[in-house]
């Protein structure tokens, strides 16, 4: 009787264990890092990583291991996670190592990923990267003690106490909570993901001028706190007990000469004090021939932006270090797959242009005579419209706008902007507002349409569109030569 109870209970706590597990996966967010912390161990399984890059988001969008792999002749891969700060980040090297043994650890550092997670989105970003390392692990539990509330730890270490009042969100039969991304618009391998947005607005504006930008420095001043210096230097202690040599690095960020640039003066200066290089990818603006048009905020390089950086980095880490040439290897292939056509893809850009004599009426005996269109930068369309007549009284050109639909063709349809995606348009509306008859105007358009295949023209009334005012002209088969 006592045996066959003591089965009954060990056979009740295997299943509730088992409903346990099964419930913490239903109730695991679907994020990026999944696929980063799943390819990871899968790539760990298959073959020792040589080079693998740690820090926030300023990492993984701005270092891809594939220009790394194929120019260095190595295998290498990016745990960089959102808003990770560098008081975790030691929890992730500590748990990376437990897989595979790389002979140089990377970590990118700057202003804010070195400052201690105290806001609930601070701490709730930490959380992608804690899943990753295990809950048997003493080190996170003294982390996790050090960041969260007793009344949080529960949640931090269980996705079931921690999302459990979304529950009718989650799929209960589908456990994959791998992200699917659009290779449209993004581009990830090995744990970086690029995206194709170019930086616009407000922003773009202010931070423009950011390669000539004379850097404010105040030396009174600092932006590194004892605990993150002691962060810093346990990762490193981390490290070269595990034999892996370290590099200390800030990614490109166009805002950071408009801050306190000293926090750059004294990474170097602490860095040579605790034995290993430093370097400020900040200082390498013209060297990358970075532009504002590589980013795709404030903060973030883009895609094309990341090949210049890592291009760049590739290079310092070949003439800085000695790696094994692991292109023999079988893995090899699989691991440089798509470099050819990644570095076709961002080629350099050439300025186009297209001009077309007209002559076709909008209203009235207003007519358009010729039309030129260029296109000198990536994110530019320059309009060049020449009229002939005018409107008859009692119209009167101030009392309409012009209306300009670009249609880009099939292969451009991505380059469309935020607006028209998000109408399910596919082209762009951009316009002006008549102050007074002309015989030509030159517009400036935010577009990053390159291959046109349709223009339309019109006027609507000025108060807002209610149809049509006059005639359509529109141009079909338009073809953009290099100028």
């Amino acid at each position: 009787m006592m045996k066959k109870r003591i089965i009954s209970i060990v056979v009740l706590l295997a299943f509730l264990t088992a409903g346990f597990i099964y419930l913490n996966k239903v109730f695991s967010t679907s994020h990026y890092y999944i696929n980063t912390s799943e390819d990871f161990k899968a790539l760990a399984k298959k073959t020792n990583i040589d080079v693998i890059f740690y820090g926030s988001s300023h990492a993984y969008t701005a270092f891809n291991p594939l220009i790394f792999n194929k120019e260095d002749s190595i295998i290498s891969f990016n745990l960089g996670s959102d808003a990770l700060r560098v008081t975790v980040t030691d929890l992730v090297l500590e748990e990376s190592l437990k897989y595979t043994k790389p002979k140089l650890v990377i970590l990118e550092v700057y202003q804010h990923s070195l400052v201690f997670p105290v806001t609930e989105s601070g701490k709730g970003y930490q959380l992608r990267a804690l899943d990753f390392v295990s809950n048997f692990s003493s080190s996170k539990l003294k982390k996790v003690r050090s960041i969260y509330e007793p009344k949080e730890y529960l949640g931090v270490y269980f996705p079931l106490i921690r999302n459990h009042q979304n529950w009718n969100k989650y799929n209960y039969l589908n456990l994959s909570r791998r992200s699917v991304f659009d290779i449209n618009e993004n581009y990830y391998f090995n744990g970086f993901l690029g995206s194709n947005l170019i930086i616009e607005g407000e922003n773009r504006e202010r931070y423009k001028g950011f390669r000539r930008k004379i850097p404010s420095i105040d030396s009174t001043s600092s932006d590194i706190a004892q605990r993150a210096k002691d962060d810093i230097t346990k990762f490193i202690s981390i490290a070269k007990k595990a034999g892996s040599e370290v590099l200390i690095i800030s990614s490109p960020d166009p805002r950071l000469k408009y801050w306190n640039y000293y926090f750059f003066d004294e990474m170097n200066e602490l860095c040579e004090a605790w034995g290993v290089p430093y370097l400020n990818l900040n200082e390498y603006y013209d060297e990358m021939d970075l532009n504002i048009n590589d980013f795709k905020d404030y903060s973030h390089l883009n895609t094309e932006g990341s090949i210049k950086a890592s291009r760049f980095l590739a290079k310092y880490l070949k003439e800085n270090y000695t790696f094994k040439d692991r292109s023999s290897e079988d893995i090899f292939p699989e691991q440089t797959k798509g470099y050819d056509a990644l570095i076709a893809s961002y080629k350099p850009f050439n300025p186009i242009s297209y001009q077309e004599k007209v002559y076709q009426t909008l209203l009235d005996d207003l007519k358009i005579t010729n039309l030129k269109v260029i296109k000198e930068q990536k994110n530019k369309l320059f309009f060049t419209i020449n009229f002939k007549g005018k409107l008859k009284t009692p119209l009167s050109i101030e009392n309409y706008r012009m209306a300009i639909h670009i249609y880009p063709r099939k292969n451009d349809l991505n380059s469309l902007n935020e607006n028209s995606k998000s109408r399910n348009r596919n082209f762009e509306i951009h316009g002006f507002l008549f102050e007074k008859d002309t015989d030509v105007i030159n517009l400036e358009f935010d577009s990053n349409i390159r291959d046109i295949e349709k223009l339309e023209m019109f006027l609507y009334d000025k108060q807002g569109y209610n149809g049509v005012k006059g005639q359509k002209v529109i141009l079909d088969s338009i073809s953009l030569s290099e100028i």
